[in-house]
């Protein structure tokens, strides 16, 4: 059964990750991603609210400076940079959050399925992690 309320915007938001690194979609996305939140709800809407007010704030920018002339102009430009970069933050903080969920829950990482997908864009390069080999978030790598 889904949840409806005023704790159901970050479980939509990992949703979009959950889409991407993992085999569901619609609303079996929105439920894992609500199931990933569980333990991190804290986080997740510190990370949510954050971002929120980093958009109202640039909104706020702009409409107040929109209609000054050439100021406005660059202002404009300005907000839309800013919106640009805060939209790419967004999808960092989003992915950041999915894979601090899974390490809490201790839910390994698919990195053969993470591996495939983001195949197309490594083009020529190796991957930094081994097949065989567990990552596990705040230990120390050892090159091989």
């Amino acid at each position: 059964m889904v949840e409806t309320g005023a704790d159901e915007e970050p479980s939509i938001w990992l949703a979009s990750v959950v889409t991407v690194l993992e085999s569901s979609y619609g609303l079996k996305a929105i439920l894992r991603g609500n199931s990933l939140i569980k333990g991190k709800r804290w986080l997740s809407w510190f990370v949510f609210f954050g971002l929120c007010c980093i958009f109202g704030g640039i909104l706020i920018m702009f409409f107040s400076f929109a209609w000054y002339g050439f100021f406005g102009l660059m202002m404009g430009l300005l907000c839309v940079f800013l919106l640009m970069n805060l939209f790419l933050l967004g999808y960092v903080a989003q992915t950041m959050l999915y894979l601090v969920c899974k390490s809490y829950h201790r839910e390994p990482i698919d990195k053969m399925g993470l591996s495939s997908q983001l195949g197309g864009y490594l083009g020529e390069f190796e991957p930094a992690f081994k097949v065989d080999k567990d990552i596990q978030l705040g230990q120390p790598q050892v090159q091989v």
